[in-house]
């Protein structure tokens, strides 16, 4: 998810969907260029599994965070063996 989206900026577009039972507990990975200000990184906290900017994080390693993230959250709530 980028935070600068048209009409709606990301945050609130975060804040639909963790208020969202169906996929309040999906995490979200954002990715923008924008440079965030302090008071954007506390609106954030705790709402994301991982914030980048965007060139910083190589694409290689882009691809592997979101399937850590997705396989992480794939093993929620089921049991072991």
């Amino acid at each position: 998810m980028d935070v600068q989206l048209p009409g709606m900026d990301g945050v609130q577009a975060l804040g639909r969907l963790r208020a969202d039972p169906v996929v309040g507990d999906v995490p979200i990975v954002v990715l923008t260029s924008k440079d965030m200000t302090p008071a954007e990184h506390e609106r954030l906290s705790g709402q994301i599994s991982y914030l980048a900017q965007k060139g910083m994080v190589p694409s290689t390693e882009l691809v592997e965070l979101v399937g850590r993230v997705a396989g992480a959250h794939a093993g929620v709530g089921e049991e072991a063996g």
